[in-house]
């Protein structure tokens, strides 16, 4: 199983992936783990990961880290991720 998740991202989000096997190792050249899609959220993308980056992964997980951010986030973001989902 493929996964990516947003960065930064609640530890539980990697921590859990790592727990149930579907990672590769941990590279201490990154500080990531092999086989996890890091979707980088900065204040350059209004943190938004550009999904046109991202790697096809098998589960996508993305949570705001807080409920402003999901209210204040632009209708077309969303929609991109539907499209993505139907792909």
């Amino acid at each position: 199983m493929s996964i990516a998740v947003q960065d930064p991202a609640y530890p539980v989000y990697v921590d859990g992936s790592v727990m149930i096997g579907a990672t590769g190792e941990y590279n201490s050249d990154t500080e990531e783990f092999d086989g996890i899609e890091y979707m980088r959220c900065t204040s350059e993308n209004d943190f938004f990961p550009d999904l046109s980056k991202a790697k096809r992964t098998d589960l996508i997980i993305f949570a705001h880290l807080t409920i402003l951010q999901v209210l204040l986030q632009q209708k077309s973001n969303l929609k991109r991720w539907l499209i993505l989902q139907k792909e």
